[in-house]
Formats: C-alpha cells, sequence, structure tokens
C-alpha cells in the first residue's frame, strides 16, 4: 500500500513538475519583430535590473498598437490537454501595458494565440510574473493560418512568440523585458503518437538494412501507454501488402521498438498505423507515412559528368539543419546539382555591407554530400535598383539592377566562389513579368554584363542565360509580355552565355511538343550552345503521386534523346503542405521529408543511367516512345513507353539480341526476360519501364510492333484520310445494339513458325461471337483476327474495357486491356435535354500557371471557378453547338487569332479528311460575339454564325455553321465523325488554364482521341 501512494505521489510530482520552454538569459535566441523599422520597434539582450541577457523590448506606441515577435527556431514543447504557462517579464510602468499574448504552432501550422491581462492591482514596476492558463478543449483568443484550422493544438507543436498590447499610446517610449518562460502540465488526455524508424531521417528503407525497420513508441506522458499498437503497409497502389499489431504497456520516460516486416519488392509504400489506448477518454492515435523501398544511388564522389542529374530547391530559406537534411536526401537520389537563388538583397544587403555566410552554408552543405550548387545570379536589390528603367506593367515596380551595382555583385561572387560554384545563371525566367518587369534589351545587357565579370573573375564558369518559359509558339498575356523574349535573348546576346537554359512544366505531351519545337527553333537560329532542361516538372496537386513519377520517368530520358545537357527537377521538396496548392507539391519528397514515388523514379534513373550515353531513338510503331542508351559499362539500356490511350499494352521486339536481358521498372526492380532465337519480345505498357541487356557489343535492333489493333475504315473510298483518323478506326467502338468488330493485326517477323493464341474476357452486357482464337503463323506472315462484339443497349456510353489475353508461341505471354473509344449519338436538335458533354473534373484540366509562383493563386479551384455544359446537334444543313459555360470571372480583351488567350471555346471537327475544322468562339469584354477560323476542313472557310449572353456566373454560346463548310454530308454523319471542345479560362489577363473533352487541341493538334458522334 506504502509502494502504491509513493508511486501515486511521484506521479503527481512529475504531472506538475515545471519545464523551461524558453531562457532568454542564457539561450539569447534570434527573434523576428513584425515591421520593425516601420513600426520603431527594437530588441537587444542586455542586463535588466540585475538579471543579465534579458530580451529587452523597446516601442513607439504612437507608430502601433502591439508588439510581436516570433522565434528563428521555434522551441518544442509538450503535448499537453490544460497547462499552466508562467513568463518572467519586467515592466517598468505597468501603467502602459494592457494585455500579453502568447502564441503556439501546432503540427499543421496553424497559429494560436492565448491572452492574459495584467492585474493593475498587484503590478509593480520591476519583475513579475504573468500567467496563462490554457485549457485545449476550449478555443483560443484568436487563431489563423495552417492546414487544418481547428482552434486546437495539434502536437508535436511549439512555442510560436508573445505579444505585447499597449494601453498608453501617448508616451514616446514604451520598455519591456522578459526572462524565462516555463511550463506545467496540469492534464494529458491527448494521444501518444508512434513514429517510423527506419534508421535515417529520410524514410528509406535500405536493402541489408531490414533489422532497422521498426515503429518507436516514446512515452514522454505522466501515464502507463496501455494499449494495441496496429499497422498496415501498403504499395503505391494501395493494396495492403504486410499488416500486423502489438501489445504495448509502457511506462512513463520509456521507449518501446516494434519490428516490421519488409516488403518483398523495391519501391514506395505508406504505412499507416494506429495507436489505441485501454483508456477510452483518450482518442486513438492515426498515422500515414510513406517509407521508400530502395538502394540509393548516390552520394557518390566527384562532380557530375556528362549528362547532370540536378535538382531545385530553396535552402538558404531553411533552418540549418534542415538544409543538411535536403543535402542529404539529394545526394541519396543521385542528384549532382542543386539550382538555388544568390538573393543578391542578402548577400549584400547594403552597398557597402556584405553578407557570405547563408550562401557559403549552404554551398559547403551541399559539398559535403558531393552535390554542387547551380547558382541563380538573382534579383533585383532595393538600393541598387535603377532610375531609368520603364516597367511593362506600370502597376508593379520594375526592379532592374543599377548596371554598375550589378557588375559589381557579379564578380565579387564570382571571385569568392571560383572553385566552389561552376554552373552560374543569369536571372529567373525574365520573359515572366512577375520575375522581371522590364524589357528583353535590358535583360540582355544584364547577361553580357554577368559573362563579361564572370568570366575576368573565373573563366572556367559556365554561364548559362535566365531559364525561359515562353517556348514557341506562345502568345501574349500579363504573364508573357513578349513572346520573342527568349529569341531576342538568345540571337542578341550570342556570345555573352556559355549554355541555354529552359524551363517547361506541365505534362509529357506538352513538353515534347515544345522540346521539339525548341529543337527546331534553335537549328533555324543557328544557336550551337548546349541547352539544359534546368526547371522542368509537374505538381502533383491535380495529377496524383503516379502520374507525377511517370513525368518524370518520361521527361527526364525525353530531354535527354534532344540534345538537352541536363536535367533538373523542381522541385526536391514540397514547399509547402496545402494539398490544393500546385506550388506547394512538386517535390521529390513532402515538406516533412516523406518520400515521394517521383524520388524512388528518379533514384532509378540517377542508379542505371548516370554517365550513360544516348544513342538513338527506336521506331518500334506509333505511339511507342523507346531509346537506346549505352550505360557507363558498356551495357544496353533500352526505356520505353505506350503513348497509346485505347491499347493499354503493345509488343515490342528486339532482334540481335546476344546478351542477357533483364527488364527494370520504375523502382529498379529487376525481373529477366527470355531471349529466344537472338530475339526478345516485350510488353510496352503505360507505366515507363527499361531493358537491361549486358555481355553483348553491338546494339539491338527494333523490328517494330508486332501485335496492334487493327484498322476497321471502309469509307471515304478515293479521299485522303488524315493518320489521325485512320488510327482512331483502330479503336474498339461499342455501338449500343450493334455488332462492332475487334480486330488485330499479328505479324511474325521470326524465321520460324510460331503458335498465336488470343482470348477475350467480356464485361456483362457484351457478346462475342467467339471467345477465343488460336492459329499458327508462318514466318514473316501476317494475320487479322477478328472478334465481334455486340453491346447491349443498356450500356450506351459506357467504356468497360475488354480484357485480351494474348500468348505468342514462346515469346510473349501478357494479359492487357482494350479501352473502347467514347460514342455519342448526334442529335438533330439541341431541343430541352441532357448536356452531350461536362466539362467539370480535374482529369479535364490543364494548368498553364505552373511557372511563376506569382500566378499561383490562379490554380482551378473546381467546378464554379470553371465549367461547362455542351451540347452538339445536326439537322438538315446545319452544325449546331450550345455551350453553358460557368466561369467566376470573364476576361476577353482580344479579338482575331487571339481570342483563345482569354475566356472563350475551341472546338474541332473532323470528318476524316487530311485537315479538319477548329473554331475559336468568344464574348468580348463589350459584349459583342467574335469567332475565328483556326484551321479548315476544305477549301471553304466555315461561316459561323454565334449568338453569345452572360447572366451571372454563365456564358452561354450557341454557334451554327453550315455542314458543307464542316466537309460533313449526311452518309459522313452516318458513319461518325469527330469532335472535341476545350474551355480557355482567363483571370487577370492570364491564360491561367482549360478545361478540354479529349486530347488534342490544347497541348498538340490531332484528332486522334476525339469523341466520336454518330447519327
Amino acid at each position: 500500500m506504502r509502494n502504491t501512494i509513493l508511486l501515486l505521489f511521484l506521479s503527481y510530482l512529475g504531472l506538475f513538475a515545471q519545464t523551461t520552454l524558453m531562457d532568454f538569459t542564457h539561450e539569447k535566441p534570434k527573434i523576428y519583430i513584425v515591421n520593425a523599422q516601420k513600426v520603431e520597434q527594437s530588441y537587444s539582450y542586455e542586463t535588466v535590473e540585475g538579471r543579465e541577457n534579458a530580451l529587452k523590448l523597446t516601442w513607439d506606441p504612437q507608430k502601433h498598437a502591439w508588439l510581436e515577435f516570433s522565434f528563428a527556431k521555434n522551441p518544442p514543447m509538450n503535448s499537453f490537454t490544460t497547462a499552466t504557462f508562467t513568463v518572467d517579464v519586467w515592466i517598468p510602468n505597468p501603467e502602459h501595458i494592457d494585455h500579453f499574448n502568447i502564441r503556439f504552432r501546432d503540427k499543421f501550422r496553424e497559429i494560436l494565440q492565448y491572452r492574459t491581462s495584467l492585474d493593475r492591482k498587484t503590478a509593480k514596476p520591476g519583475w513579475q510574473t504573468i500567467t496563462f492558463n490554457i485549457d485545449n478543449t476550449k478555443p483560443p483568443l484568436c487563431n489563423w493560418g495552417g492546414i487544418q484550422n481547428n482552434g486546437r493544438i495539434e502536437f508535436p507543436a511549439s512555442f510560436q512568440g508573445l505579444t505585447i498590447d499597449f494601453k498608453d499610446r501617448t508616451i514616446q517610449q514604451g520598455t519591456a523585458a522578459f526572462g524565462k518562460v516555463v511550463y506545467a502540465v496540469k492534464t494529458d488526455l491527448t494521444p501518444a503518437t508512434p513514429t517510423l524508424d527506419t534508421g535515417n531521417p529520410l524514410g528509406i528503407l535500405v536493402p541489408g538494412q531490414e533489422q532497422t525497420f521498426r515503429l518507436k513508441l516514446e512515452n514522454t506522458k505522466p501515464r502507463t501507454l496501455d494499449g494495441k499498437l496496429e499497422f498496415v503497409i501498403k504499395d503505391h497502389d494501395g493494396n495492403p501488402v504486410q499488416k500486423g499489431s502489438f501489445q504495448i504497456n509502457l511506462p512513463t520516460g520509456k521507449t518501446a521498438y516494434s519490428p516490421l516486416p519488409a516488403p518483398k519488392f523495391l519501391g514506395i509504400y505508406t504505412i499507416d498505423y494506429v495507436f489505441k489506448e485501454a483508456d477510452p477518454n483518450i482518442d486513438d492515435s492515426e498515422t500515414t507515412r510513406s517509407f521508400a523501398y530502395m538502394k540509393p544511388a548516390g552520394p557518390t564522389p566527384g562532380r557530375g559528368v556528362g549528362f547532370l542529374f540536378g535538382v531545385c530547391s530553396h535552402p538558404q530559406s531553411k533552418p540549418r539543419h534542415e538544409q543538411e537534411l535536403e543535402a542529404m536526401a539529394a545526394a541519396w537520389c543521385g542528384a549532382k546539382i542543386l539550382r538555388e537563388d544568390v538573393w543578391w538583397n542578402r548577400f549584400q544587403p547594403e552597398e557597402d555591407r556584405w553578407n557570405f555566410e547563408d550562401f557559403d552554408f549552404c554551398v559547403d552543405v551541399f559539398a559535403k554530400q558531393n552535390v554542387e550548387i547551380e547558382a541563380i545570379y538573382s534579383f533585383g536589390n532595393p538600393w541598387a535598383n535603377a532610375s531609368d528603367t520603364v516597367p511593362l506593367d506600370p502597376s508593379r515596380p520594375a526592379r532592374r539592377p543599377d548596371y554598375r551595382h550589378w557588375a559589381n555583385f557579379i564578380r565579387t561572387f564570382a571571385e569568392r566562389y571560383r572553385h566552389k560554384v561552376h554552373y552560374v545563371e543569369v536571372w529567373n525566367e525574365p520573359d515572366l513579368i512577375g520575375f522581371a518587369n522590364f524589357g528583353v534589351d535590358e535583360y540582355i545587357e544584364l547577361m553580357k554584363i554577368a559573362y563579361r565579370e564572370t568570366k575576368k573573375a573565373a573563366p572556367e564558369m559556365t554561364v548559362l542565360t535566365a531559364g525561359f518559359t515562353c517556348m514557341p509558339p506562345e502568345r501574349p498575356s500579363s504573364g508573357f509580355r513578349d513572346p520573342q523574349h527568349m529569341v531576342k535573348a538568345i540571337t542578341k546576346g550570342r556570345g555573352f552565355y556559355d549554355v541555354h537554359a529552359i524551363h517547361i512544366h506541365g505534362t509529357y505531351e506538352r513538353y515534347k511538343n515544345e522540346v521539339d519545337a525548341l529543337v527546331k527553333l534553335r537549328q533555324d537560329l543557328d544557336i550551337p550552345q548546349p541547352w539544359y532542361s534546368n526547371e522542368t516538372a509537374i505538381s502533383s496537386t491535380h495529377t496524383g503521386d503516379f502520374v507525377q513519377a511517370t513525368t518524370l520517368f518520361r521527361k527526364f530520358l525525353f530531354a535527354w534523346s534532344r540534345g538537352a545537357m541536363g536535367y533538373n527537377w523542381y522541385d526536391l521538396r514540397n514547399d509547402g503542405y496545402d494539398p490544393k496548392n500546385g506550388e506547394h507539391n512538386f517535390g521529390l519528397v513532402t515538406r516533412d521529408f516523406q518520400p515521394k514515388m517521383a524520388y524512388v523514379v528518379f533514384n532509378t534513373l540517377a542508379s542505371y543511367f548516370t554517365q550513360a550515353k544516348f544513342i538513338r531513338q527506336l521506331d518500334c510503331g506509333p505511339s511507342l516512345d523507346i531509346f537506346l542508351f549505352q550505360d557507363r559499362d558498356g551495357n544496353w539500356l533500352i526505356p520505353f513507353w505506350n503513348m497509346d490511350r485505347r491499347q493499354t499494352s503493345q509488343a515490342g521486339i528486339l532482334t540481335d539480341v546476344t546478351g542477357t536481358a533483364t527488364l527494370i521498372d520504375m523502382f529498379s526492380n529487376e525481373t529477366p526476360i527470355n531471349v529466344s532465337q537472338n530475339t526478345l519480345v516485350f510488353s510496352i505498357d503505360k507505366v515507363p519501364a527499361f531493358i537491361k541487356i549486358t555481355d553483348q557489343d553491338k546494339p539491338p535492333k527494333c523490328s517494330g510492333n508486332f501485335f496492334r489493333l487493327a484498322s476497321k475504315i471502309t469509307h471515304f473510298k478515293g479521299e485522303a484520310q488524315s493518320q489521325a483518323f485512320k488510327d482512331r478506326q483502330r479503336d474498339l467502338l461499342y455501338i449500343p445494339g450493334q455488332p462492332s468488330e475487334l480486330s488485330f493485326e499479328v505479324d511474325n517477323p521470326t524465321s520460324q513458325p510460331v503458335e498465336v493464341s488470343l482470348a477475350i474476357i467480356l464485361p456483362k452486357g457484351i457478346t462475342a461471337d467467339r471467345q477465343s482464337i488460336n492459329f499458327k503463323l508462318g514466318a514473316a506472315e501476317t494475320a487479322k483476327p477478328t472478334f465481334v462484339v455486340t453491346v447491349d443497349p443498356s450500356l450506351y456510353d459506357q467504356r468497360t474495357p475488354i480484357q485480351v489475353d494474348t500468348k505468342f508461341s514462346t515469346f510473349w505471354n501478357v494479359s492487357y486491356k482494350v479501352v473502347p473509344a467514347r460514342i455519342h449519338t448526334c442529335h438533330r436538335s439541341i431541343g430541352d435535354r441532357l448536356p452531350d458533354f461536362i466539362l467539370d473534373s480535374k482529369e479535364q484540366y490543364i494548368k498553364l500557371a505552373n511557372e511563376a509562383g506569382d500566378l499561383q493563386h490562379l490554380t482551378w479551384q473546381g467546378p464554379d471557378d470553371l465549367s461547362a455544359k455542351v451540347w452538339i446537334a445536326c439537322d438538315e444543313t446545319n452544325f449546331i453547338l450550345k455551350a453553358d459555360v460557368v466561369d467566376d470571372k470573364h476576361v476577353q480583351p482580344y479579338k482575331g487569332f487571339d481570342i483563345w488567350n482569354a475566356d472563350s471555346i475551341q472546338f474541332a471537327v473532323s470528318a476524316g479528311l487530311k485537315t479538319y475544322a477548329e473554331i475559336g468562339l468568344a464574348r468580348t469584354n463589350d459584349g459583342k460575339p467574335e469567332t475565328f477560323v483556326f484551321s479548315k476542313a476544305n477549301d471553304k472557310t466555315p461561316s459561323v454564325n454565334l449568338v453569345t449572353t452572360r447572366t451571372g456566373n454563365v456564358t452561354s454560346y450557341t454557334a451554327t455553321i453550315p455542314l458543307a463548310d464542316l466537309a460533313l454530308t449526311p452518309q459522313r454523319l452516318k458513319d461518325g465523325f469527330l469532335v472535341n471542345v476545350l474551355v480557355n479560362d482567363n483571370d487577370e489577363n492570364t491564360r491561367e488554364g482549360y478545361l478540354e473533352l479529349a486530347k488534342g487541341i490544347g497541348e498538340y493538334k490531332s484528332e486522334r482521341h476525339f469523341v466520336i458522334l454518330k447519327q
């Protein structure tokens, strides 16, 4: 009994034990006073009435009603439900003070503020103690910010700072000082939260170190933790792969480790774990963390050689311990270069004062991991701005530097970092007004000065142009005022740069088209300097982590194939926590250093392709991207992916294969591939992968795509048809109530007969004339096996795929899905019916405002921001399109060709000829209809009659066009024709993005994936 009482007493003492949160007299932390200079507030550490190094604050109450400060590094604190915080404060004049406030920052970045009033009856001049009694079950005085704003401190949390509210604002100066801040936890019913331990702070489980994989539970609570810890490990598709549980009984001050089973395959995983305490008054603690099971590609010694593997980040704005983690994260995934701003205003805060400390630390901390900094000479400096520059946008300051000050800055930087920094970039995105609100000629002069001064001080440094964003054929907007900015800079600035840098964000399709256009432009302009894709990526906000990862794989290797000298992914680390903010979700890792899928993909590329050589692109068929590389050991690497949206898997053939072949996925999992008679047959899927061939001197050859969907086109005899329309006819069409062909073309490129087997698995409501086809195909022969499928009328507009199981002798055995094409009835009138198409989903949206940070607020917010209902009809003489567009802000200042830059509709109609019609519809700012024909279906320019209205936030368009002007005949209406619709959105005179029914208007021009209409 006596022991029990003693334990209870000791627990009581521990429960109310005081913990020092901050002792200003010993720690002297760096603090920030909000708008200190403007409101004439300052701080110092000095002796105040016998207490050395107290934090002394002074203010002018006539300039501001309160003083608020925060810490450069917030002190962490233990969790609590109720607690008492006491603060030692020196007040020489209590009558001048009204209130004190204390602020905390929780794990969701929410700021919570609590108040205590000064007791004027007991307050006397000098040192005294103020008290904050905080109950976390009750709302604070105020709260703001964060991604979960609920008025409750979510732990882990930290001490954010203090504020003083002034009562007497007539005096000239007020002053106060702070000493020690302590707190005592009264009750703590917050749940205990285990943490994931992989043996390192990056959440990477390294093969061979599986014993470090565990859950850690540290008991900092004033109670024994008694409960059950459950976990589920899921793969990147969300499928559970491991699960289990542990019983926990953990006394105060102790730590428990629960070993976890390692996954079977390399890759990215999430683990969901929940700790359920026996006490029903305590909530369950639920946590989800990601981890990567991978062999790190780095760090590797020395500088990057050959094609540069790079990332972008902003480490100088982070605490130094986070910079160390960023350097580690960059090095481990194989990055050898990191692009970072110099920030001239920090580097030289005054003309006669230099501050090298921040950049020195950044360069050195990454150098320890063998990652070098690609420095950006950025940006303007308030005291060094030129007075003789005219801003492109008068509503914003120009901020073009004075050339003399600019030269001194460049020279000083190059002299100091000559042997540490080898790549320097002149400004960032000067073709965007948000970054350079001055003309291209002024930028060229900045580039010339930077080149001359850099080469004088450090001749071996490589000077890059700024990364340009406006690729051909962009048009003017508020963001891109001069569409020829890049062209002028790289031609007029000849001789004053070593590398041409470019930035292209967004999808792979967009990147591919713009890079090919860029390569042609460089050839036409005779630009011999190499080009560098030194900032390019896609945010996972709308696409998700999987698309982000596949985009990285494709963009990286495609840039290499088109002659780039390197590739920098933007960003190494998420800039924030908001899942709806595009700028917050570009990273390879999350803000709190959880690896994302793209991180593992970057690691795979670095592991296998570092110091490789690009040989050539291989031609295995349309919609297939296949490339040939040779790695640093002489092995052949063949990355590939399938861009066909209808056939999820295709078969490629490599011949002249004499070595050993291995299939490697995006996560570095290796699988042996069978080679028969020097022939290798492999599946080319949506998900990128690559083949590695060892022990072979000569490269293999690509012999095409032997197994593909066949064309079923039968009409339009004697007329030239577009290739895209022919390809469209290969698709499986579901025609309700009618039979439709599922046809294949099969080639045998080998020198011997092969056995071919095809079997289909049909979804409910679909029947076929047979379930399988088996046949022998002779050497070099071709066959066209066909299934006839019939779709129940109730399945109208359904796109349920058919599974096809294929076997090609011993070469190839795979199952894949054939996705049917969209097909709709073309009605004879608009009438009073439901819309034919609705555009309102993130899958249909393409964001264009990724490149500039000051355009991030233009991110699509959902259907109320932009959406559309579309009706299409064809009567005896006319094609009719009606659209109701919901748009919160209508902007259309253009006419003619340029209407696509603002709120408008672009639609296309293809009758299958070599050209098709694309037409723009707009309602100008003065309420008038405006149309433009971008392309014609025949020799006749379509006659477009447009009626528009604007009611509330809905703009309605009704366009009527003669059928003949679109090459539509009664037979073509019956056989089927193709349409597509795109709705542009422009806010603040910037084309921020668009919704598109199908691919083929916005990112590239092709009717391959247009929607099919039939009467």
